[in-house]
């Protein structure tokens, strides 16, 4: 234990002076056969370790250094070791080590949940019990050798027929063992990037730097977006990025096309979406990663999502005739309304240039001439979070949308996610007890400081790291490939993208 102790310490003021380490894995291949198998006869040998007593007992035995007398004691204490040795021995390392247990470190295998982080110490404990040390208990009382071998063996042929190599509790505990590739290791430059701010910030920001992955894109199947699906392509290779994904407000709609658009651009596609969420009364941006977005539960959450912002647009509507002393014709509005929803920019364009609104007290400030964008000014006064105007549609709970993005076995992660953060830290700690699997950290309109709040806190609860723009047009600042993302961290947004391989 003291040695486990010293090695982490060690470790640790490694880290400090050359970065952290970064594992990448990859899945078991057929070449790797020869090493798992050995792999698992050490963890075998180190679960029946205490056996190694009795051949000492007895050789002492032999040699008159024991008496027959003596045994029956040592049987006892044995037996309890073995049951600890069976039971517990082999999930304690795993704990210790992050995944591995002694054959899996020695001949590089590590492992993790089937969302790409490592294994956390339930599904650890799940896998040794459940996998292991019950059957092979309850096999050596009823069966003997003869059937632990036999199930044994018949989990060596789910392993060999399985694509991923799992065994049967693999799918149990939804894990998976993984060959270890290499460490890329995000050196010290990488933290001072994040985290130093700059001498001038705001020159910072005006040079923009295009990451080779962007996983925050929206498409005209989201309201507010101009690009269609083959133009996103079409930037993404002008700008040279090797991977996208785009994820259209509460719809997957755009997946399907944008799936044959990779094959002729040769850019890496990502099936993604953006789901609104409620949790206790506070609105979560959510992005499901590697979803099956032809599931039903996804034209569910469509339908009622555009079912309660058509209401949300209405009542906007008719709390700002109240202001505005006149009816405004919703008819109007939601003519070649592709989305059938109102927001508040959309009722200020409308009053503004309707000559029926000119004589309205409250507009006329507005149409001075005197403002930069009076159709925003408007919207701000009177729809933003807080002012009389404002209405939000209802949204699905955070749970029942996690659920629907396990269900269709996608990766869960929380966009945006500092604005939570900064208004209640607990909120954001709830989500991520909720099954929240990771973080989206870098953005084009975070800060430095905020960064590298959100890379501790991910780094603290082992999870998932993504980068994204949040594109929807041009004119607002962004650019597809601009997420701010260090070159050098680009190795941690990987770990995202190998975790469904």
């Amino acid at each position: 234990m003291k040695k486990v102790k010293k090695l982490g310490e060690t470790m640790q003021k490694v880290k400090k002076k050359i970065g952290t380490s970064v594992q990448k894995y990859r899945y078991i291949e057929k070449k790797d056969f020869g090493d798992r198998l050995l792999s698992f006869m050490l963890d075998v040998s180190v679960a029946l370790s205490p056996m190694m007593l009795w051949n000492i007992v007895m050789l002492a035995v032999l040699g008159s250094l024991m008496s027959f007398s003596g045994v029956k004691v040592v049987n006892v204490i044995v037996g309890v070791m073995m049951i600890g040795s069976i039971f517990f021995l082999n999930t304690i390392i795993c704990r210790k080590t992050g995944g591995q247990s002694l054959g899996m470190y020695l001949y590089d295998f590590q492992l993790i949940s089937i969302s790409g982080k490592k294994a956390n110490i339930r599904q650890m404990y799940m896998r040794d019990l459940i996998g292991f040390a019950i059957p092979f208990v309850v096999l050596m009382l009823f069966t003997s050798i003869f059937g632990v071998m036999a199930y044994w063996l018949l989990n060596g042929i789910v392993v060999l027929a399985d694509k991923k190599h799992r065994s049967l509790i693999d799918f149990l505990t939804r894990t998976c063992v993984v060959k270890i590739v290499g460490s890329t290791f995000i050196a010290e430059s990488v933290k001072e990037t994040v985290k130093q701010p700059s001498i001038s910030e705001a020159a910072a920001q005006k040079t923009v730097s295009i990451n080779s992955v962007d996983l925050h894109i929206h498409s005209n199947f989201s309201i507010g977006a101009d690009y269609n699906i083959e133009e996103i392509f079409q930037s993404a290779k002008r700008q040279g990025l090797k991977t996208i994904s785009i994820t259209d407000l509460n719809t997957t709609k755009s997946n399907a096309i944008a799936l044959r658009m990779s094959e002729l651009y040769g850019i890496r596609y990502v099936n993604g979406v953006e789901i609104l969420a409620d949790l206790h009364g506070h609105t979560v941006h959510v992005l499901g990663y590697f979803v099956d977005y032809q599931n039903e539960l996804y034209r569910t959450i469509e339908n009622d999502a555009l079912l309660a912002e058509k209401r949300a647009s209405i009542q906007r509507v008719r709390l700002f005739e109240q202001y505005l002393g006149k009816q405004i014709h919703v008819d109007d509005l939601l003519e070649n309304n592709r989305f059938q929803q109102i927001s508040g920019e959309m009722i200020a364009r409308h009053v503004l240039n309707h000559p029926r609104f000119q004589d309205c007290e409250i507009i006329k400030p507005y149409l001075l001439g005197k403002m930069k964008n009076p159709y925003h000014q408007l919207a701000t006064d009177y729809f933003a979070q807080g002012k009389p105007c404002h209405v939000n549609a209802k949204h699905p709970s955070l749970q029942d949308v996690l659920d629907v993005i396990s269900l269709s076995n996608g990766i869960a992660i929380l966009a945006n996610p500092y604005p939570l953060f900064e208004k209640d830290e607990n909120l954001l700690i709830l989500a991520l007890q909720m099954g929240i699997e990771g973080l989206e950290v870098f953005r084009p309109d975070y800060t430095r400081k905020e960064m590298a709040t959100l890379m501790q806190l991910a780094k603290d609860r082992k999870l998932l790291i993504t980068c994204g723009s949040d594109f929807y047009k041009e004119g607002t600042g962004r650019a597809i490939g601009e997420c701010h993302c260090p070159k050098e961290a680009e190795p941690l947004i990987d770990m995202l993208l190998y975790a469904k391989e």
